[in-house]
């Protein structure tokens, strides 16, 4: 390994040969003997991520508890703060063997996307190479739990997770290729915030997702997402095309790691590492040599089209989100004969809320029309008219979409947000699994009430 790998340590005893061991591969960065420690250091500590939290939770989970339940929510709750707060972060958790039949442990964890944890009482310093560098997706979980189930089948009995209510998870939904189109005329932050974030959140859930925006008079995802290239761009692409060199379509799409390893990259874009392995992206962009825009117009068709073919058929993307923007002939070729779903962001003016109704009418594709926060009063009106409500983003959501612009830092991006996102995702027919940690037990809530009449008691 060319670079040590920094690791935040939640162990709640420093054992000198372990240190050397992890040492090997990693920095570390930081320590904390118990989770509630390193949660807090999550939320208030500064400095950089570290690339992964290694966490021994076998002494969080060593007695005997009465309020088990209460216990696994607790330690979920305390983990995914660790997650929110440093998402940069990976999370490898080690787990006392007896967990394995904790289900609501196991649900919660794989809806988390908390893929690389490991069942086990005791370890050897040389087992730590395979804990800190597995990278674990949702199918490799499943092979893991299938083989670690007959190992501990002594634990388990006759009651498998896997064959039970982790089914469900491994295959939780049927879904076809989907082309989505995010499209406004004037509203672009709002806009490309929704189709970015769309893309991202698709992409960490394991889909192969292609964000494409389409010719433009200015152009928006470049800079959204931090990164230029003088060739992977629309315009570019589409200009080779009309040479002839039809070739160029199945190389044009660019990705995090064909990024970092591009000759043509000089600059430091470390922020990619961090990306969904699944996300690729195709921005436009401007250079002297590109087409008029007279000849563009006229293989547009041909070439969105074989540029769709290639990413939905050969390639097999599961879905192709296409960034449009203003009133052009570009976007109409995309939104008429295209698009399985649009998402139309209107603004304030009645011409804009017309337009997105009219697209509703043609009846050509499903159409959710986006609005702002400013337009909620107009669902009255929309209800008078057998009209479908608006949808309407969180007030935070601009702001957390400017500060993964302007500081490429997913932390600040808030559950607000996050929760109309997977509202968007479940509209594209992706169902997102709902933590279950959220609800507390009769036990938890007789527990807090004990605790605010103490505290008002003193």
């Amino acid at each position: 390994m060319s670079e040590l790998l920094r690791a935040h340590l939640v162990f709640k005893e420093r054992e000198k040969k372990l240190l050397q061991e992890i040492s090997k591969y990693c920095q570390i960065t930081g320590w904390d003997a118990t989770l509630e420690s390193a949660s807090t250091w999550a939320k208030e500590g500064g400095g950089e991520d570290p690339n992964l939290f290694l966490i021994n939770s076998t002494v969080y989970f060593s007695k005997a508890d009465k309020q088990k339940s209460a216990k696994t929510k607790e330690f979920l709750r305390i983990l995914l703060t660790i997650k929110e707060e440093r998402c940069k972060s990976q999370i490898v958790l080690l787990l006392p063997e007896k967990m394995i039949v904790e289900r609501d442990l196991l649900v919660n964890l794989i809806k988390m996307q908390v893929y690389n944890f490991w069942f086990l009482d005791s370890f050897a310093e040389e087992d730590v190479h395979e804990f800190i560098l597995t990278r674990r997706t949702l199918v490799d979980v499943e092979k893991y739990l299938l083989a670690k189930e007959k190992e501990l089948q002594h634990l388990k009995g006759n009651n498998n997770f896997i064959s039970g209510k982790g089914e469900k998870l491994f295959q939780p939904y049927h879904i076809k290729s989907n082309i989505l189109t995010f499209w406004s005329e004037n509203n672009t932050a709002l806009n490309c915030g929704l189709a970015l974030l769309t893309a991202f959140n698709l992409a960490k859930r394991g889909f192969q997702v292609a964000l494409v925006e389409t010719v433009s008079s200015v152009p928006s995802l470049a800079g959204s997402l931090a990164v230029s290239h003088p060739y992977f761009n629309t315009s570019h692409a589409l200009s080779m095309y009309l040479q002839g060199n039809n070739d160029f379509i199945k190389n044009c799409l660019n990705h995090a790691q064909k990024h970092l390893t591009s000759p043509y990259v000089t600059e430091d874009y470390q922020h990619l590492r961090y990306w969904p392995s699944g996300f690729y992206f195709l921005p436009d962009g401007k250079r002297e040599d590109n087409a008029s825009e007279k000849e563009m117009q006229e293989a547009w068709p041909a070439f969105i089209m074989d540029l769709s073919r290639f990413i939905i058929f050969e390639q097999g993307f599961h879905f192709l989100i296409f960034l449009a923007a203003g009133r052009n002939f570009f976007n109409h070729v995309v939104l008429e004969n295209l698009t399985y779903l649009k998402f139309i962001t209107v603004d304030m003016l009645p011409s804009s809320v017309f337009y997105g109704l009219g697209e509703r009418k043609k009846g050509r594709g499903k159409v959710q029309i986006i609005g702002t926060n400013k337009l909620r009063g107009i669902n009255k009106e929309l209800k008078g008219l057998r009209e479908e409500p608006f949808l309407y983003p969180p007030q935070t959501f601009l702001a957390d979409f400017l500060q993964y612009v302007y500081t490429q830092d997913y932390r600040k991006i808030t559950r607000e947000t996050q929760t109309f996102i997977n509202r968007l995702m479940e509209i594209s027919g992706v169902k997102v699994p709902a933590l279950d940690i959220e609800k507390k037990g009769l036990g938890e809530r007789l527990k807090d009430y004990k605790k605010t009449l103490f505290s008002k008691v003193l």
